[in-house]
Parts: structure tokens; sequence; C-alpha cells
């Protein structure tokens, strides 16, 4: 399982929940539980799709499908509040989308741009804005605070790979975390011009 697709399940899930919520600074929370949820979902989408590894645009599809069904439903506190990641990628939400008709998934895109994308404003996924490069060589609270909470513990870096920008050489857990140069490989692998940035 590579930690590329964990991530890229988890960003694009993040992504669709703060769209939907308006909600900024919404932390995703990992657990053991969690992970084993992600892996098994990422083994059945990429079975399913006949491909090693995970498709962006085949994901962001099968998210448009999810976010459409649960954002209106689930408004206990707020329009989407209480999505959790279970209720997208779990074995009913598997089910829900491999039960749809011919005609339900010639229809899907449609559907999902008359309602979920008609009701909410999603921002252009760009890697690159004004001022993006000097944030990435900062050391964050929130990071250190997401570091700190595992650290040095294979949870932890799990949590890390999830929750942060990864190796910074500027971060004192990062310098002194046993995990430093897998991480680093990481970041290399995930994000190249992060790690173009910082220098390494």
């Amino acid at each position: 399982m590579r930690n590329k697709d964990l991530r890229l399940v988890v960003d694009t899930f993040k992504y669709y929940y703060k769209a939907v919520t308006k909600n900024e600074s919404y932390r995703f929370k990992m657990s053991s539980a969690r992970k084993v949820v992600i892996e098994d979902f990422i083994k059945t989408f990429n079975s399913e799709s006949n491909t090693i590894f995970l498709q962006k645009d085949h994901l962001k599809a099968y998210m448009d499908f999810q976010f459409n069904y649960w954002y209106k439903q689930d408004g206990k506190y707020g329009q989407g509040t209480s999505i959790q990641i279970e209720w997208i990628i779990g074995k009913k939400a598997w089910n829900r989308w491999n039960s749809r008709t011919d005609n339900h998934k010639k229809a899907t895109a449609y559907i999902v741009r008359n309602n979920l994308k008609k009701d909410v404003k999603f921002k252009l996924d760009k890697d690159t804005n004004e001022g993006w490069a000097k944030t990435m060589t900062e050391v964050k609270k929130r990071e250190e605070d997401e570091k700190e909470m595992f650290f040095n513990t294979a949870k932890g870096f799990v949590n890390c790979i999830v929750n942060t920008t990864m190796y910074n050489h500027k971060s004192s857990f990062c310098m002194k975390c046993k995990s430093k140069t897998k991480c680093k490989k990481e970041l290399e692998v995930q994000y190249l011009n992060v790690f173009k940035i910082r220098g390494y």
C-alpha cells in the first residue's frame, strides 16, 4: 500500500469536507481503525478500476457522488458538519456506488452539477498560490502539535503523512524523529516541489 494513495484519499476527503462545511480549520484525525478502512477502500477501488495506482480523477468522481448523497442529509450541526470518512468510503458507501443502474451512472455528473456543485463553491485545486513557497518553509504550530501527538511511533509517522507537510529541517520534532530519513524520502515522492523549495 503506497502512502501516497492513502494521503490522496484523506486529502481529497478534507478538500470536499472543507468546501461543504466552510470549515477551513478542519483537522482530520487518523486512527488505526480508519487506516484499515482507507486501505481496504484503496484495494477495492483499484481492483474494481483495474489499476495498480489510485487515479485522482476517478477518485474525485467517486467523492462527488458520495458527498452529493450526504451533504444535505447531514444537517444536525450545519450542512455536512458530521460527515465522517467512513460514510464516504465504507462498505455501505461502496455498495451505494456499485448499485447504480447504467442510466444513473450516465446521469451522475449531471445530478452532482445541479445539486452539490450548484450549492457548494469549490476552490480551484492548485499547488501554487501567492506566498505558497514561503509558507512551505515555515514551521507551523498546528503541524508541530500533530508531530508531537504520537512522536516517534509508527502511528505518528502515518499521522504526519496525513496531517502535515512532512519533513522540515526547521522543525525540532523532525530533527529528533527516528523516521526522518523515511519521511524525507516520502516528501520527495509525494511533493517534489515542496522538497525542492526546502532545499533538499
